[in-house]
């Protein structure tokens, strides 16, 4: 027997067939649920921003690198709030997230905002046909516009276009492999690591020491105690520049007031360098005042380790002449 669509999507003895034209008029509903007009034209004003933005940084004189950070920084916090503010407060989703039992805010903005920018190895998508001149064919050659460069500006709930989709596809197939890879290199760090440091021992003297009594470290983790120093203002062993550069390139701006997030952009960006210049001098005091500490340490170390080895000499001078006499 044949059965029309109409047939079975009504036919109530057939699973579940009375819930499918329900759940097309749930469906048609869906774009309500999710905000509207007005929220949607506030994500694609904040977009055209970021475009305009995009086009100042590429003018820019900028390092290469840093002109980067700083177009990441633009195109990823864009109409987020405008996005996540405009869910109904009965929205199922919503409720989910609040309750932690599934998803977060991001997936809210990429199903009802806009995907934003997809990296691939932790860059833009590179130029890598026609000699570099376009990342796909349908792209005009030299074309600098963020969207032939991986910036998605469609969301789920609207649809992909092909290029859109084949930039998402390209960076989703990065982070499956990535899972793959990584997991592989992790556990064979972590097994080498191990069989590195299974013999051992911290002894009572502090000094690190493996199976056959030779010493690894003088001093177990350079006598710095990892509890005291966390939150403090210990001395650092980081490269304070790149933190700075780095900082000042992907501070958030705030997506509800843009004109007020450049200003404070530069504001923040003054101010945080003169807080780490600060703190670079107070880490260098540090650890000029730690290398005093120890040296008298390790010196007296350093004297018992010669008086050891001038005692060794001795003896074998000694044995030496015994050796001649006999």
């Amino acid at each position: 027997a044949e059965f029309s669509g109409s047939q079975f999507a009504t036919d109530h003895h057939q699973p579940g067939g009375g819930q499918i034209v329900r759940g097309l008029s749930r469906i048609a509903q869906v774009g309500h649920v999710f905000g509207g007009q007005q929220e949607q034209r506030g994500v694609q004003m904040a977009i055209q921003k970021a475009y305009i933005e995009v086009q100042t940084i590429e003018k820019s004189d900028d390092p290469k690198l840093f002109k980067e950070f700083r177009i990441n920084s633009a195109l990823n916090n864009r109409g987020q709030s405008l996005a996540i503010n405009g869910l109904c407060k009965n929205n199922r989703l919503e409720v989910m997230i609040d309750s932690g039992s599934k998803g977060s805010r991001m997936n809210i903005i990429q199903i009802t905002g806009h995907l934003g920018q997809n990296n691939v190895e932790g860059r833009r998508i590179q130029s890598e046909i026609d000699d570099g001149g376009r990342t796909l064919p349908c792209f005009e050659r030299g074309d600098k516009h963020p969207r032939t460069r991986g910036f998605i500006e469609s969301s789920f709930l609207k649809g992909l276009s092909p290029a859109e989709f084949w930039f998402h596809a390209k960076a989703g197939r990065e982070g499956v492999i990535n899972t793959a890879v990584k997991t592989r290199d992790s556990g064979y760090a972590e097994r080498k690591l191990v069989k590195r440091m299974e013999d051992l021992t911290v002894l009572l003297d502090h000094t690190v020491r493996n199976s056959v009594n030779n010493i690894i470290s003088f001093s177990y983790g350079e006598s710095l105690n990892p509890t005291m120093m966390y939150n403090s203002d210990g001395p650092s062993f980081v490269d304070i520049d790149n933190i700075v550069n780095r900082l000042n390139a992907t501070v958030p701006s705030n997506p509800e007031d843009d004109e007020s997030a450049e200003i404070l952009y530069e504001v923040r960006g003054v101010a945080r360098y003169k807080e780490i210049t600060q703190s670079v001098k107070e880490y260098r005091a540090s650890i000029k005042s730690l290398k005093e500490k120890k040296g008298a340490v390790y010196k007296k170390l350093l004297n018992a380790a010669r008086g050891k080895l001038k005692e060794l000499l001795l003896e074998k001078k000694e044995l030496e002449v015994e050796k001649l006499n006999n």
